[in-house]
């Protein structure tokens, strides 16, 4: 039995579709995100599951039990909204504490489950300070301790990391993970950041004009996108529209809208004639010493050199205007390659990854 079942739920704001029958399923401890644009639904899917909105159509069953009619109070989830919510008239202990006393919770136990749960996320000995007095990370520990201190049966994250730094943002991702981890939550996280999803997801739902596009884990939906939209939206890429010319030992000759060929390992459901979709995502292509004497051999100028730290990115200009991003760890100055210079390398048939556009199985 999954935690949480989503079963065509649909939404409309007037004449503008925010869901569009959406299923979705989560199993017990899952870390799922749920992953778009600005207006792709994701929020309202979010409110919908917490009772905050109510959908047109569908269902909401939380371990078998339907909750569709219920308050979001009746619902036992805990929330942590983008701006925490924290009361500022409030002690941390008196933030924590308020889901139970509106369970009317006895004052023992309030007190042993208040220190329970501060003490989980790191902040035993504030309990009498007041959100003022905190840093963001702090608060949005109270926050992470409010939302676990009733033991809901589901948590849910509305962008939690976007009001933090760089920094805080990254160390609290990690903390969020070990704490859903060892408290084996259930977790529906929403988020436009696809750095963030591919770090904390088990799955991510990748949703588009109200619907989810692709399901599946962080390592599926980032080398093997199932539409031109998901390889698009998630990271940095390399993006060809083509026609599959012919199908060779086993490889998909492809000839792209500018004139070049990419040699593709075959997918079935794919023939000649087919258009697609290719995508090299920009860390595969290999450096080579020139020369085009292979399948996927490349060389071109470099019109934009870009020093990351931790990697170096080039953009490479092609003969007939084709582009490509190609980003390499970085090999400090000696070897970093400069704009108006020429830089050369292959892609492997097997990193090319190729979607249909027709309609067509990949």
């Amino acid at each position: 039995m999954s935690d949480l079942s989503l079963k065509g739920i649909a939404k409309h704001f007037g004449d503008v579709v925010a869901l569009e029958h959406v299923d979705l399923e989560l199993a017990r401890g899952e870390f799922t995100t749920i992953l778009g644009p600005s207006g792709s639904g994701k929020t309202t899917m979010l409110r919908i599951v917490a009772g905050f909105e109510h959908q047109d159509a569908g269902q909401v069953l939380v371990r078998g039990k339907d909750v569709t009619q219920l308050a979001p109070a009746k619902r036992n989830m805990g929330m942590v909204f983008q701006n925490y919510a924290l009361f500022p008239h409030m002690t941390v202990a008196e933030n924590v504490a308020f889901p139970l006393r509106m369970r009317r919770t006895g004052r023992a136990e309030i007190r042993e489950r208040v220190g329970w749960s501060l003490d989980t996320v790191a902040l035993g000995g504030y309990e009498e300070r007041y959100p003022s007095q905190l840093s963001g990370g702090q608060q949005q520990r109270v926050a992470l301790a409010r939302a676990i201190v009733f033991d809901p049966e589901l948590l849910l994250l509305d962008e939690p990391f976007g009001a933090l730094d760089r920094k805080l943002r990254e160390q609290m991702q990690l903390e969020v993970k070990r704490l859903q981890r060892r408290l084996n939550l259930t977790t529906l996280f929403v988020t436009h950041d696809q750095e963030e999803a591919l770090i904390l997801s088990d799955s991510i739902a990748v949703m588009n004009a109200g619907r989810i596009e692709q399901l599946g884990t962080p390592r599926a939906v980032y080398a093997e996108p199932a539409s031109r939209f998901v390889a698009d939206f998630i990271g940095e890429s390399n993006l060809f529209q083509g026609r599959v010319r012919a199908i060779t030992n086993g490889l998909l000759v492809i000839e792209t809208e500018a004139g070049h060929t990419l040699h593709a390992r075959a997918r079935d459901g794919l023939v000649e004639g087919h258009s697609v979709s290719a995508l090299v995502r920009p860390e595969r292509p290999q450096p080579t010493d020139g020369g085009l004497s292979g399948i996927n051999d490349f060389e071109g100028e470099i019109i934009e050199a870009v020093y990351m730290g931790e990697s170096e990115k080039y953009r490479v200009a092609l003969d007939g205007g084709l582009e490509f991003l190609v980003r390499w760890p970085g090999q400090g100055e000696a070897r970093t390659r400069s704009e108006g210079g020429r830089l050369a390398f292959s892609i492997s048939p097997d990193d090319l990854h190729v979607i249909a556009v027709d309609g067509s199985k990949k």
